[in-house]
């Protein structure tokens, strides 16, 4: 039986030519091509939030600021480096209008569909009830229920969304997610591999809102699922719609239900919001809930389960290897799911399918275009409920995230803010939150009709939030945080140990890191030192002390009392002593597999002070050099026996560190860099200031190396 191309189709064939919809574990499909080589590279994603169409529309400037093919900007060509790009309700509009399109241009969807079709909304029913479009989607309606699959609100809203989102004819009604496989761009590995998420509701339990731990279902071209324990399955995306029990279809398979409007009407349905009666069906030219009822009432009278964009549940039966049944939530035993918008548990922003351990992500631009303040600004609520989800989920690789005062305090809701940098065990996520530069982007998210005028200047706007209006220096700062080492990662003296230089150097540097550890400004400072002497190479050694669990750079400076306890917790059984013990070993064990070397060594904050701590009567070292130190004691100034240069801060006390200086009896350089705050030469660094740039070429071609 064929229904009107391909809205849904099924396949006239037996089951056994559809065994592949048989369920798994998700087979995480190479989307990368193996040609580029890329096994050494990052792999890096961007996230698209919810929000209407503001956010899409600050969100697709974003990506026309990352596109190479579309913007000159500083940040241009970084969307070629994402390996994924996850977008819910509004984000998976972008997402899908753009993929769905076989990868345009920002410019190119702006001129050809967006900007007519945001101007002439068929959300404005006056203009709906009088368009072609609607009576072609009350004929999609009724045929999808005359081949027996239920309708509900979310149809006609994915089709009218369709209409504003795709080319093609009947609104690109033969778009289909699984169809993307297919599309030139996709095959040439030309644009990030694509996922969707919305949210289950236990309706069996008569609830009509996702609670916080719902279990997060995930589209992509190739599957459909849940990494959350109680499902822990998925399914081809291609044969949803077909009635599965124990993980095998039991008769024919479907095609078609994975329709891509649907889809994405999906990760944006929020009638159910309402929680109560579905709204009234008539054709009203004030209401378009009741107008988009009255289309599927034309089929059935309405339910409150038409408030839920419904899938057949192709878990039924199936208790994965990996799955933990909970009787709270018995996916198992549901004939269907009800799902409904990915952004409804107060997690905005599609973190959770790229937080996995499988996909390994080391970075995600999180693109915030939320509304969480009385004027539609982020707040950093959503991001921070995704963080504690991820502890309730035993889910560890996502770092600290600050509560909403700090945000709001620190002005992070604002301007763009790293967490998780030089914590090896963490991602490093980067916050690109929607703000104003050149047009108020803080429009409603209920707005649905937008002029032309409006739509460039909101995707003008979210251009310049990502290359932020061009500020100079922005583009290295983003880019240090994948910057591409130059050493290796050996394990010495027990600990991981990042070594850089050539090992036949006969001089050596033993780099000993900050608080916050392995910061790529930390490794490419490793890096420079060993090489940026044309006439001196060193060898050079920074041992992860830390053990993979450094100070998280959003404690400090501590603010609130809860940065205060994390800091003094972490702090506790990690003192510089700690660090000094383990020196001897490293050296010696350094020493043994490369050969004797002349030692040097440099220290920052915490590092400086195991300088200091090292530097006295028998030290392994010929020359030491401290770095915005910390706690500064004048009473082991006294006791140093090697040539020591100190380069500080602001931060430091200047009292503390004079007297350190008087103390000091060896050949000395003390320096204080005033414009510059603790930690400038590592984690802290701001690489968008000329003048940090410049202290630190400074110091760096200094000939304090060459007193080894």
């Amino acid at each position: 039986m064929e229904l009107k191309p391909p809205l849904l189709k099924h396949a006239s064939t037996p089951n056994s030519n559809c065994s592949e919809s048989v369920i798994r574990q998700s087979h995480l499909p190479r989307y990368t091509d193996s040609a580029f080589q890329t096994d050494n590279l990052p792999t890096i994603a961007l996230t698209s939030s919810g929000g209407g169409l503001r956010a899409l529309l600050a969100g697709a400037g974003v990506i026309q600021g990352f596109d190479n093919r579309d913007s000159q900007l500083c940040t241009s060509g970084l969307y070629q480096a994402f390996t994924y790009h996850a977008g819910l309700s509004g984000g998976s509009w972008l997402l899908s209008s753009f993929v769905g399109n076989n990868f345009p241009t920002i410019s190119q969807l702006k001129e050809s569909i967006w900007q007519t079709a945001f101007q002439d909304s068929l959300f404005v029913p006056e203009k709906l009830l009088v368009a072609s479009a609607y009576f072609d989607v009350v004929t999609d309606i009724e045929e999808k229920n005359a081949a027996g699959f239920p309708t509900t609100l979310t149809d006609p809203w994915g089709r009218l969304l369709s209409y504003q989102l795709l080319a093609g004819d009947d609104g690109g009604a033969a778009t289909t997610l699984s169809s993307i496989t297919g599309l030139s761009s996709f095959t040439s590995h030309s644009i990030p591999y694509p996922l969707i998420s919305a949210l289950g509701v236990k309706t069996f339990l008569n609830e009509c809102l996702p609670g916080p731990n719902a279990t997060t279902y995930e589209f992509s071209p190739y599957e459909f699922g849940s990494w959350d324990s109680d499902v822990s399955a998925f399914t081809p995306t291609q044969y949803l719609g077909t009635t599965m029990n124990g993980g095998k279809p039991t008769g024919l398979c479907t095609k078609g239900y994975d329709n891509l409007g649907y889809v994405f009407g999906t990760s944006s349905n929020l009638f159910n919001n309402v929680c109560g009666p579905p709204p009234t069906p008539q054709n009203d030219t004030a209401s378009i809930n009741s107008t988009l009822a009255q289309i599927v009432a034309y089929g059935h009278e309405l339910t409150n389960k038409d408030e839920f964009a419904v899938y057949k549940n192709p878990f039924q039966n199936y208790l994965s290897s990996t799955a933990t049944r909970n009787l709270a939530n018995d996916v198992l035993v549901q004939p269907s799911l009800t799902l409904a918008d990915g952004g409804e548990a107060n997690q905005n922003n599609p973190l959770w399918p790229l937080i996995q351990p499988a996909r390994d992500v080391q970075a995600i631009i999180v693109n915030d275009n939320s509304a969480d303040t009385a004027y539609n600004w982020p707040n950093g609520s959503e991001i921070q409920a995704t963080y504690i989800q991820s502890l309730n989920h035993g889910l560890t690789r996502m770092p600290f995230i600050p509560d909403v005062d700090v945000f709001l305090s620190q002005g992070l809701n604002s301007k763009p803010t790293f967490f998780g940098c030089g914590d090896m065990t963490k991602i490093t996520i980067i916050l690109l939150p929607n703000t104003q530069f050149s047009f108020a982007s803080n429009t409603s998210t209920f707005k649905l009709e937008y002029t032309k005028e409006e739509t460039d200047a909101m995707i003008a706007n979210g251009a310049q939030v990502a290359s932020q209006n061009e500020k100079s220096g922005w583009a290295t700062c983003l880019g240090s945080k994948d910057y591409e080492y130059k050493g290796r990662y050996e394990t010495i003296g027990g600990l991981k140990t990042y070594v850089t230089g050539p090992a036949t150097a006969k001089t050596a540097i033993l780099h000993l890191y900050d608080a916050f550890g392995y910061f790529p400004q930390t490794i490419q400072g490793a890096d420079i030192l060993a090489s940026s002497d044309k006439d001196h190479t060193y060898q050079v050694f920074m041992p992860d002390f830390f053990e993979g669990h450094p100070c998280d750079i959003a404690w400090y400076p501590p603010v609130t009392e809860e940065q205060h306890r994390l800091i003094g917790e972490w702090f506790s059984p990690r003192m510089p002593a700690t660090g000094a013990d383990k020196i001897p070993k490293i050296l010696g064990d350094i020493e043994e597999k490369y050969g004797q070397k002349t030692w040097g060594v440099v220290g920052f904050c915490w590092g400086g002070k195991v300088v200091s701590m090292t530097s006295g009567l028998g030290t392994p070292f010929k020359v030491g050099a401290q770095c915005h130190p910390g706690m500064i004691d004048k009473v082991e100034a006294a006791r140093v026996t090697i040539p020591t240069c100190i380069l500080v801060s602001q931060d430091e006390p200047a009292d503390a560190v004079a007297a350190y200086e008087e103390a000091l009896t060896v050949e000395k350089h003390v320096e204080t860099f005033g414009d510059q705050i603790h930690g400038w030469m590592t984690a802290r660094g701001d690489l968008e200031n000329e003048r940090t740039l410049s202290h630190c070429d400074l110091w760096r071609n200094d000939d304090w190396a060459t007193s080894i």
